[in-house]
C-alpha cells in the first residue's frame, strides 16, 4: 500500500511539474490555476457589486459623450454601439456622431460605450433610449464575437497567458428565435464561477487542479480533438451560432425602435484592418434574421473609408486600432449620405 501511494504521489508530481512548466512556456494547453482564479474572483467582489446591469460603467453612470455646441438645435438621433461609436482616440469634436450632427444640423447623441457587444448595446438601448427621432446602431465585428462572453476573462489574457477575472457582463442565448437573457450574477464567488462556466470561450480552458494527472490528460485530449470556441472564425463551433444570435439581437433592437416610432438605422462599420478586405462576418449577416426587418435603413461606409485608406494610408488608424479623425469624418459623411438616401435627413 505504501508503495502504491508513493507511486501515485510520484505520478501526480510529474503531472504537476508538467502543468507548471506548460503554463509558464506559452500555455499551449490552456491551463489555469483554479485556486488562484477563485481567489481573484473573491478579491474582485467589490467591483462586481458596483457594476451596472450591463456590467460597466458603474450603476447609474451612462453618460452621453459631450460634443462641442453647434448652436441651439434639437436632438434628432442617437448613436449606439461600442468603442467605434464612442470613437476612442479622437477629440469630442472629431467623433463621428458629432461630425454627423454638424452635417445634419441637429444633435446626434453619442451613446457608445467602450467594450460593449450587441448584447450590452441592446440592454443599454432598452434602459436609456430617449425620444430622439432616429436610432443608429454602429455594428463592428468585435460586437458580434463578444455576444456570449461574460467578460474578457478568457480572451484578453495577461502577460503570463492566464485568465484574470474581469467584471462580468450579461449575455443572450437563443430560445428558438427569441434571445434569452442571462443576467449578471450576484456578487457571490460561486455564482460568478457558474456564470463564467456558461461563457463559450471558457470552454477552451482547463482548470489546473488536483488530481493533476486528470487535469493534464483532459487538456491534452481537448487540444488535439476539439476546435477552439474562442477563434470565432468560419471553422469555429461558435461561428454560425454567433452570426445567428447577432442577427436576432439586431432585429430585437429594430423591433424596440419600431415600438417607440424611431426609424432604425444599421451602420455597418468594418474594422480599420478590414477596410480593403471586409471581414466575412459582415457578409449577409441579416440572412439569419427569421423575418425581414421592416423599413430597415442600412448604411455601408466602405467607399468613404477606402478613399481615406488609398489616398492617405497612414491617416486612417490610431495606435489602439480605432479610427483616426479622418476615419471618423469618413464614417460621418457616409452616415449623412445614407440617411438622405433613406429619406431620414434632408
Amino acid at each position: 500500500m505504501a508503495g502504491l501511494i508513493a507511486f501515485l504521489c510520484a505520478v501526480e508530481s510529474l503531472f504537476f511539474a508538467f502543468g507548471i512548466i506548460s503554463m509558464h512556456n506559452g500555455n499551449k494547453y490552456l491551463l489555469y490555476d483554479l485556486g488562484r482564479f477563485r481567489s481573484e474572483i473573491r478579491a474582485n467582489l467589490e467591483a462586481e457589486r458596483k457594476g451596472s446591469i450591463t456590467g460597466w460603467p458603474q450603476a447609474g453612470q451612462f453618460p452621453i459623450r459631450s460634443h462641442p455646441a453647434i448652436g441651439i438645435v434639437p436632438v434628432c438621433g442617437s448613436a449606439w454601439g461600442g468603442s467605434f461609436t464612442y470613437s476612442d482616440d479622437v477629440s469630442d469634436a472629431e467623433a463621428w456622431p458629432h461630425a454627423l450632427s454638424v452635417a445634419l444640423g441637429c444633435q446626434v447623441d453619442n451613446r457608445g460605450v467602450d467594450g460593449f457587444g450587441l448584447d450590452q448595446t441592446l440592454i443599454h438601448y432598452k434602459e436609456h433610449a430617449g425620444n430622439e427621432r432616429l436610432v443608429i446602431l454602429a455594428l463592428v465585428e468585435p460586437m458580434i464575437t463578444v455576444n456570449q462572453i461574460s467578460s474578457w476573462t478568457f480572451t484578453s489574457l495577461g502577460p503570463d497567458k492566464q485568465p484574470r477575472p474581469n467584471l462580468t457582463k450579461p449575455f443572450f442565448m437563443l430560445d428558438g428565435d427569441r434571445p434569452q437573457l442571462t443576467p449578471r450574477p450576484a456578487a457571490d464567488p460561486l455564482a460568478i464561477e457558474q456564470h463564467y462556466a456558461r461563457d463559450e470561450s471558457s470552454k477552451d480552458w482547463n482548470a489546473f487542479e488536483f488530481p493533476y494527472s486528470w487535469s493534464i490528460s483532459r487538456a491534452v485530449y481537448r487540444k488535439f480533438t476539439r476546435p477552439l470556441f474562442g477563434d470565432f472564425g468560419p471553422g469555429s463551433p461558435a461561428y454560425a451560432p454567433q452570426r445567428r444570435l447577432a442577427a436576432i439581437l439586431i432585429s430585437e433592437i429594430a423591433r424596440l425602435a419600431r415600438e417607440r416610432n424611431q426609424p432604425f438605422v444599421l451602420l455597418i462599420v468594418p474594422r480599420p484592418e478590414d477596410v480593403l478586405d471586409p471581414h466575412l462576418l459582415f457578409q449577409n449577416i441579416l440572412d439569419n434574421v427569421p423575418a425581414p426587418i421592416p423599413e430597415l435603413c442600412t448604411i455601408d461606409p466602405i467607399d468613404e473609408l477606402r478613399s481615406v485608406a488609398l489616398t492617405t494610408p497612414n491617416n486612417l488608424v490610431t495606435k489602439s486600432g480605432h479610427y483616426s479623425a479622418a476615419g471618423n469624418a469618413a464614417i460621418a459623411a457616409a452616415a449623412a449620405r445614407g440617411l438622405r438616401a433613406c429619406g431620414l435627413a434632408s
